[in-house]
């Protein structure tokens, strides 16, 4: 078989990050081989929480919940997602009645009776005014790296946020690349589930999601990517956030707005809208999720984070960023934003490097920040981050990492960033304060 040259490169670094994650194999790492299924907890509001569980489809299960004091609750709803093709299905779980400031153990069992995992989790306390919200993008298996995980563990954040790349559904092999057709989407989905240490945590953490390109099934993928209706299926499939109740509002596309913590977090859909290069009326979100995203704007007070897996103001990149792929729709986004009363934030992933990114006042009329947050294990390289200079940057980092966004307080988005490494390293840290109408700081 031949292999060029990017392919050659490709398959040397993943072979060394492999080398490198087998040398951590035998650390006291609590990685959990002893947890059968991936479990990962969703949506989670103070009373509720729903569960994906990827499992062996030839070993029916049922699910219950525990409270410290033995009581046991059954799921509010249960239901099978699966693929004939597949030996693997997907079973979706809500659990209501709830309650904060209990550790509850989400038990699965085979129809005999027999525990085959059991974890923990908690309810999210969604007016809490200072939560950790971990940022991660780029979650390449191939690369996969368990001391990342075990960092993140560590860190003991409230909630996930996965903006892009969760699975790299085009990859269907270590050196191999190509849009991929429903039947791979699933593979790749029940693939990466199942090695991610992420979903064989004893303590399970709540997580909303949104796509990028590579989860999405095409690399630098549009809306003609020819199976987009097939993908959001398999993505709302795998992923636990069918929001029942006022927090989790569905948008365009597989948008979403999650109220929490005195602030609105809208997940926007960069994939299933966005207009091929030099297609008539350029756009990345659509007139649609455009149209929804700010008549949501306009109509609350609360600050904003703005959330999607390319870069906003990634022009001096030239990557696949909104600033550098779509400038004029971005000119025309940003005038928009600007004649709101909003106060954002911007966060982003792809590019495998972190960075923060201080917003000139010019643009919307305040500082802002744009928070680069990638990756936590895919390709890149040692100073990737000082390739191309960037007059907007704060700090930045091409180390495997997430960000760690701690709130100081209800109703602002002053905020301290901590960008986290293996062994639970801070590769850097900002203070930043973003001054709300009728604020002073």
């Amino acid at each position: 078989m031949k292999i060029n040259r990017r392919a050659f490169l490709s398959l040397t670094a993943i072979s060394g990050a492999s080398i490198f994650e087998n040398s951590w194999s035998k650390s006291p790492i609590e990685l959990l081989e002893k947890y059968h299924l991936s479990i990962l907890q969703g949506h989670t509001t103070s009373s509720t929480s729903e569960f994906s569980v990827v499992h062996w489809k030839y070993q029916p299960i049922t699910a219950e919940v525990v409270d410290p004091d033995g009581y046991t609750f059954t799921p509010k709803w249960a239901h099978t997602i699966e693929r004939p093709d597949s030996d693997y299905q997907v079973l979706k779980l809500h659990f209501n009645t709830l309650s904060l400031n209990k550790t509850y153990r989400l038990i699965l069992k085979e129809t005999n009776g027999q525990i085959i995992d059991d974890r923990n989790f908690k309810t999210l306390d969604l007016s809490n005014g200072s939560p950790k919200i971990a940022v991660i993008s780029c979650m390449n298996d191939y690369l996969h790296r368990k001391r990342m995980w075990k960092s993140l563990s560590d860190k003991k954040p409230d909630i996930l946020f996965f903006i892009g790349d969760s699975v790299y559904a085009d990859h269907p092999s270590r050196i191999e690349r190509w849009a991929a057709d429903p039947k791979q989407l699933w593979e790749r989905f029940v693939e990466s589930r199942n090695k991610l240490a992420v979903y064989k945590m004893k303590n399970l953490i709540p997580t909303l999601a949104i796509w990028d390109d590579h989860d999405f099934g095409s690399n630098n993928s549009n809306r003609h990517y020819p199976y987009a209706h097939e993908s959001k299926d398999n993505f709302l499939t795998f992923f636990a956030q069918q929001g029942l109740g006022g927090h989790l509002e569905k948008g365009p596309g597989i948008s979403m707005k999650f109220s929490a913590f005195g602030k609105d977090f809208y997940f926007l859909d960069g994939r299933s809208f966005r207009t091929a290069e030099g297609e008539a009326n350029p756009s990345v979100f659509g007139r649609e999720q455009e149209n929804w995203l700010f008549s949501k704007l306009r109509t609350s007070s609360r600050p904003a984070w703005l959330i999607t897996g390319s870069q906003w103001f990634g022009g001096y990149f030239e990557k696949e960023g909104y600033e550098y792929t779509h400038p004029s729709s971005f000119k025309i986004f940003l005038n928009e934003l600007k004649n709101t009363d909003a106060r954002v934030q911007f966060v982003s992933g792809d590019v495998h490097f972190s960075e923060v990114m201080e917003i000139e006042p010019e643009i919307l009329g305040y500082t802002t920040l744009e928070i680069t947050s990638s990756s936590i294990h895919s390709l890149t390289f040692p100073g990737w981050h000082k390739i191309k200079r960037n007059p907007r940057r704060v700090k930045s980092s091409s180390s495997h990492n997430f960000t760690l966004v701690e709130f100081s307080q209800k109703n602002t988005l002053n905020c301290r960033l901590e960008c986290v490494g293996a062994g639970s390293r801070v590769l850097y840290s900002v203070r930043y304060g973003i001054p709300m109408e009728n604020d002073t700081l």
